[in-house]
């Protein structure tokens, strides 16, 4: 489904060269729930927003569903974003001037796939009835506790259906107990609808969920025994 043959990132911090990935190989099947598991600085979010489209690397080829994407404009990649792929970002992005079922929804709006009015408002309440947010759908983003935003970025990575989600640190915001039933709903939907999950964490619990464990440190990445 996705696959990154020596795949290479650097930035510049200030004036100093950061090697955020080192020529990391790395496949991910359908259906799969992909751990990677790595301090902070590893490389860990920038392997996220190579696979996931957000960004080209320096070096190396990426190919999702046999297509390269290596050199693809970031208009392009940004179709490809819209159609298949899904993220929850540790930093939430939300939108602050509009409220929760509004944020919800924006993936929607984009999508090239028409959905009709009714299919749309049904996908929106289930989804923040399975997050816990009932009560808080006409809140705007400020109104909201870390955790609760963070359920909302869960619940817009999931509107559009995709067919891969990328998730940054998902339970790093959220009690144990709410934590372990967001992981159980994606549990569920990489069951039932064979959804990729790609998950860049601290958060051992998440490991349980795992069908493949990789651990990242400074730009290497390895894959464990689970």
């Amino acid at each position: 489904m996705i696959a990154l043959e020596e795949v290479r990132k650097t930035y510049l911090l200030g004036k100093t060269k950061v090697e955020a990935l080192k020529g990391v190989t790395f496949q991910i099947n359908k259906g799969e729930m992909v751990c990677l598991m790595g301090p902070s600085g590893s490389g860990k979010s920038t392997l996220l927003n190579l696979a996931g489209c957000l960004d080209r690397p320096d070096s190396g080829k990426i190919w999702i569903d046999g297509e390269e994407v290596s050199l693809y404009s970031l208009k392009k990649l940004a179709g490809i974003r819209s159609s298949k792929i899904g993220f929850i970002f540790q930093a939430f992005n939300l939108i602050p001037v509009i409220n929760v079922y509004e944020n919800i929804e924006f993936p929607l709006m984009i999508k090239k796939e028409k959905i009709s009015e009714k299919e749309k408002k049904t996908r929106i309440d289930n989804l923040i009835q399975a997050v816990g947010l009932e009560k808080f759908a006409k809140h705007r983003p400020d109104e909201l506790s870390g955790g609760q935003r963070q359920r909302v970025a869960i619940a817009r990575a999931l509107v559009s259906s995709p067919e891969i989600v990328f998730a940054d640190e998902p339970t790093a915001n959220l009690d144990s107990e709410t934590g372990k039933t967001i992981l159980e709903l994606l549990a569920s939907l990489n069951q039932n609808k064979k959804t990729t999950f790609v998950f860049a964490t601290h958060d051992p619990s998440i490991t349980r969920y795992a069908t493949s464990l990789f651990q990242m440190k400074d730009g290497i990445l390895s894959k464990k025994e689970i």
